[in-house]
């Protein structure tokens, strides 16, 4: 028994060199898993977190440009609204003085000289219990539409034109449209030539507006040979034409061809 002790010492001894060097093994590859895990766990937070951040940061650019789209939205729906809002006030403004013109019209023959007939012009003062007549009340009428109703057209074409008009309608109704005519019958046929040109423009003005109520753009009637694009009042000696516009609107041939002096506007025989 006593040569066997040295053995199993050594026995002994290697089992617990053995028994030592796993425990070794085993906290040193316990540590390194560990390690493992823990960057492991450190590299999903990380990922987590650049995962999360660009989530909100996507969450973000979506509901700006949600919000974005929603104020060019309102933007456009307020655009609309105000657009419609103006074509609704250029539709009524035109309409009203689409009313001033036909009310005179009917009347044109009369326009020229017409305030020479009365002992008032524009302006000036009446006489106690004088009233106006048919005609100067629509040329009053005419007038007035410049001030009441042509800011809404918003059409620079077409506000010009109706100025124009009641210039041109003024011009005659003052007698200022033949002042270099001093004979008579010259003059009263001047006048009737100047009637049917201010009917005339003021047919082609109605043509205008009513285009503009239908197709929100006024007519352009073009220059004439002269330059310009309404009737010229002060004629040339035996000058007997009578006004059109260059570019003849649809509809102009047969709103000529009735009768200026019918109210009802029936076809001239």
């Amino acid at each position: 028994m006593e040569a066997g002790d040295p053995l199993t010492g050594w026995a002994t001894v290697a089992l617990a060199a053995s028994t030592v060097a796993t425990l070794l093994y085993s906290v040193i590859t316990t540590r390194r898993d560990r390690k493992d895990a823990d960057r492991r766990i450190q590299e999903q937070r990380d990922y987590d977190s650049r995962r999360a951040q660009q989530d909100q940061a996507d969450a973000e650019a979506r509901l700006e440009a949600e919000r974005k789209a929603a104020d060019r939205r309102l933007t456009d729906e307020r655009m609309y609204t105000e657009k419609a809002r103006q074509r609704e006030r250029q539709q009524d403004s035109a309409t009203r003085l689409l009313v001033r013109i036909a009310s005179l019209l009917p009347l044109m023959n009369r326009v020229p000289n017409v305030f020479d007939t009365v002992s008032f012009a524009l302006g000036g003062p009446r006489t106690v219990g004088e009233t106006p007549c048919e005609t100067e009340s629509a040329v009053e009428g005419l007038r007035f539409g410049g001030f009441a109703d042509l800011p809404g057209l918003r059409d620079v074409r077409a506000t010009e034109q109706y100025r124009r008009l009641v210039h041109l309608v003024l011009t005659a109704a003052r007698s200022e449209h033949q002042k270099s005519e001093t004979n008579p019958e010259g003059r009263q046929e001047h006048s009737k030539l100047v009637a049917q040109d201010l009917w005339r423009y003021a047919t082609f003005v109605r043509l205008s507006l009513e285009h503009l109520i239908e197709e929100g753009e006024s007519l352009d009637p073009g220059e004439g040979g002269a330059g310009v694009s309404f009737p010229m009042l002060n004629r040339r000696l035996g000058d007997k034409s009578l006004w059109y516009p260059t570019n003849v609107p649809r509809g102009w041939q047969d709103a000529v061809s009735h009768d200026p002096d019918d109210p009802q506007y029936r076809p001239a025989k």
